[in-house]
């Protein structure tokens, strides 16, 4: 709702009214007395409090409670005033059937009229699309002409993205020989792509990831694989957390590997057999929620 006051100097008011449009155009016009309008100002007020006009969630985890999502939405003007937009429930979410979503925000970031924030949890169920969204009462939001939002009716619908990872997956030596010493040329090789190995002078095999696209050289990835035995007890776990692209050896062409000695926990050599592997990557890129994915792999020892 706009209200519109026209006035001639010194400030004698021509005419006023409510235009319930979103944007007014003034033509030429003359006085009551069919006088032209040679001096004065037309001031539109904005009565309306800001709201969303769009959102979109890019979700990391897909199919799972929602965990360190990024949601960009847009508002209907610039804020002049959010004393609460950076609290924990800024944002309201509700389902197609309007029964409300529960989420924490978190890291609210933006000026003007672009927004960005991170959603660190959801108890009710995972956002998807279909979904929507408003700015709640709580988060005080004030514009120029000092409107403040202190209704929950504008919901917005969300636009829900899931971003994938793009790699693909290898294993080898296959199988592993359990009673020979990894080569020099094997341990090179481990060593230009940046893989770190715990014992030279042990068996090594390995398990590599190159990444294909849809990351920058800012992304950081992280690798968790746990090993289980023929009968499904977990044999060793290995790590490599945070690896930024842009530190890998230039040789490694978006190859990021972790190696396994083929000892388990308790630092024996491991029988024959097939070794089973549960491996989650995650991949974290400045301005989008990490991904994450879960692959399984085969190790084969002899």
């Amino acid at each position: 709702i706009v209200h519109v006051s026209l006035t001639q100097s010194p400030s004698v008011p021509i005419s006023t009214g409510h235009q319930n449009i979103d944007q007014l155009v003034v033509p030429a016009m003359t006085l009551p007395s069919n006088t032209p309008l040679l001096a004065g100002s037309v001031s539109i007020h904005d009565s309306m409090a800001p709201v969303i006009i769009s959102a979109t969630l890019h979700q990391g985890v897909s199919g799972l409670a929602v965990t360190s999502d990024t949601i960009f939405f847009n508002l209907s003007e610039p804020l002049v005033s959010r004393p609460a937009l950076s609290g924990t429930t800024p944002l309201l979410f509700r389902d197609a059937a309007s029964a409300q979503i529960t989420a924490t925000i978190d890291s609210v970031k933006g000026t003007d009229t672009t927004y960005t924030a991170i959603v660190t949890h959801a108890t009710s169920a995972a956002l998807v699309t279909g979904d929507s969204v408003d700015l709640a009462a709580s988060a005080a939001a004030t514009d120029a002409s000092f409107n403040v939002q202190n209704m929950n009716t504008h919901y917005v619908p969300l636009n829900v993205l899931v971003h994938q990872i793009n790699y693909g997956v290898m294993v080898g030596p296959t199988p592993a020989r359990r009673d020979t010493v990894a080569s020099t040329e094997f341990l090179n090789y481990l060593n230009s792509i940046g893989v770190p190995v715990d014992d030279p002078l042990s068996p090594v095999t390995m398990m590599i990831i190159q990444m294909t696209n849809g990351y920058d050289a800012n992304a950081k990835i992280s690798i968790d694989m746990t090993i289980y035995d023929p009968l499904g007890r977990i044999v060793r776990k290995l790590s490599r957390a945070d690896t930024c692209m842009s530190l890998l050896p230039p040789s490694s062409n978006g190859v990021i590997g972790i190696a396994w000695d083929l000892k388990n926990t308790d630092g024996r050599i491991v029988g024959s057999g097939a070794y089973p592997a549960f491996v989650r990557i995650t991949l974290k890129q400045v301005g989008h929620a990490p991904v994450v994915d879960n692959r399984r792999v085969m190790f084969a020892v002899k």
